[in-house]
């Protein structure tokens, strides 16, 4: 006969760790693909300005229309999302601010959701979306290629006026990035091309992240990315801060000295903070 008061401890030790594995998962997205992706596959795209935000709703008012039937002016409720269900969530702070939000279909009796996977962004961070959108008439029917440099470091590195260099087998293409290290190209021929960036002073490519080795990166010369006739290839690249190229007068005495003692423990603690990427891709459009 099976134990009563061993049993009911029993379930609730299975409910305590099955609520801690449920809780202990974070959001999880997929790629969310290129712009023209993510345009085809929304219901409405719009530039939403955050107007109020409560604990569990927040309302935007859209600015601009780039598809669907939401016209500027309109109200929009939003469902303040967590980090576990892939649903932003919008803070008082933001009242104001704006959005580019990729939106699918309209609901009834319900809320809007904007989602964190589908691209959807804060607008200054959207820039390259932005790029496309706002020439959609113009470069219809072109391939195209862009990218950013993009770092968590809250010591930025200088990404304008970089040059990026494009080859293949028949043209090469020198590209600058602009003030926020972006980049694209319009109309190349379907094809492979070797994407080679200028890399700032003091990074370096960072080879683990990206290949899953532990190669030296002094080698790295560009990679390969294809452009096909209906599909868009994305290639990421990202860099780390070269700490052996580290001005001395950047550390203190102390800071120096510790960093001599724990080599391992100081780059691998830069590697976590440090990080600088690009991401490059060609899609038509």
């Amino acid at each position: 006969m099976v134990d009563s008061e061993k049993f009911r401890k029993l379930l609730l030790c299975l409910a305590i760790v099955l609520s801690a594995s449920v809780t202990g998962f974070g959001c999880w997205c997929r790629d969310p693909g290129p712009v023209l992706d993510r345009f085809e596959n929304s219901k409405s795209v719009v530039v939403a300005r955050v107007a109020s935000v409560g604990e569990t709703e927040a309302t935007l008012v859209v600015d601009r229309v780039y598809k669907g039937k939401l016209r500027s002016g309109v109200a929009l409720r939003f469902r303040q999302g967590v980090f576990t269900d892939c649903v932003r969530g919008f803070e008082s702070e933001e009242i104001g601010g704006r959005y580019l939000l990729y939106l699918g279909k309209p609901p009834k009796d319900s809320f809007y959701e904007a989602s964190t996977c589908n691209g959807s962004n804060k607008l200054a961070s959207a820039f390259d979306d932005l790029a496309y959108l706002d020439r959609m008439a113009e470069v219809a029917g072109k391939t195209r290629l862009s990218g950013y440099f993009t770092t968590a470091s809250s010591d930025n590195p200088d990404v304008e006026g970089l040059l990026v260099r494009i080859t293949g087998k028949r043209n090469s293409y020198t590209l600058t990035t602009d003030k926020n290290g972006f980049f694209e190209v319009y109309g190349l021929a379907p094809g492979d091309y070797i994407i080679e960036p200028q890399i700032p002073e003091h990074w370096k490519i960072d080879r683990k992240y990206m290949f899953g080795d532990e190669d030296n990166s002094a080698n790295f010369k560009g990679f390969t990315g294809t452009i096909k006739s209906m599909r868009h290839t994305l290639a990421r690249i990202r860099i780390r801060y070269d700490i052996s190229a580290l001005p001395a007068a950047r550390f203190a005495p102390a800071d120096a000295a510790n960093a001599a003692k724990h080599p391992r423990d100081h780059n691998d603690r830069d590697l976590k903070t440090d990080l600088l990427k690009v991401i490059l891709g060609g899609d038509t459009l």
